[in-house]
């Protein structure tokens, strides 16, 4: 149905496929389950929509449907991220994640398009870098060698299509953290990582620009805030 001429069609589709994913009883499923709900629902979805054959379908609106193929897909990362890091091959799923975002920007879209998925991306490595993920000081049950491989491997692929944005999500985490509150622009939905997720109700698939308060965590302190758990 994502692939379906007709756009309201497709955006309850990718609507419906969201709200799947980030139902609160989701937060039991394992880690294989959720390698599946990649590899079998969330990666052919943005293949199927990246196809050139989408172009004659619906030329009008497609890309509104691409970027909230990349948008769902960012914040599925986000929220799930620890579950992720337990794959053993969590590395090759990582670079699929990031291959669909720069095939999303690539400048053979449209500007709607690459500024749309440029800014998912971005937010959502700057909650990454933010709390340890990307940089010194790595999240609780993530090992030093998993730290040091995600942020190579993160950033020897970003750095190829968006060069600049290692320095400027790293000088931002450099800023004072306590107390802090980063308000930063994202798309759709608002997200927590790990296991809080926020509600749905403030989800509107006609406007894709809307704020959320992302908190910057002090160094050492629990990834997920007290009111999540």
């Amino acid at each position: 149905m994502t692939r379906y001429s007709d756009r309201s069609i497709r955006m309850n589709a990718l609507s419906l496929i969201q709200r799947a994913l980030l139902l609160p009883s989701c937060r039991k499923m394992t880690k294989e389950q959720w390698r599946q709900c990649f590899y079998e629902i969330l990666f052919p979805v943005l293949e199927a929509l990246l196809s050139s054959d989408m172009d004659e379908v619906d030329p009008e609106a497609i890309d509104e449907s691409r970027f909230q193929a990349a948008n769902l897909l960012c914040k599925t990362c986000l929220t799930h991220i620890q579950e992720l890091l337990l794959l053993e091959d969590f590395f090759s799923l990582w670079k699929t994640v990031l291959e669909y975002l720069e095939q999303c920007s690539s400048e053979n879209n449209s500007l709607y398009l690459r500024e749309s998925v440029l800014e998912s991306l971005k937010n959502m490595l700057f909650v990454l870098v933010d709390n340890g993920f990307l940089q010194s000081g790595s999240p609780e049950g993530e090992t030093e060698l998993t730290k040091q491989t995600l942020s190579e491997v993160t950033w020897a692929k970003v750095n190829g299509f968006m060069p600049q944005l290692r320095e400027e999500l790293l000088m931002q985490a450099l800023l004072p953290a306590k107390g802090l509150q980063q308000v930063i622009s994202v798309t759709a939905a608002s997200l927590q990582v790990g296991k809080c997720l926020a509600p749905e109700a403030g989800v509107h698939q006609e406007s894709h620009e809307e704020k959320l308060e992302v908190t910057a965590f002090p160094e050492g302190s629990n990834l997920v805030p007290k009111e999540c758990l």
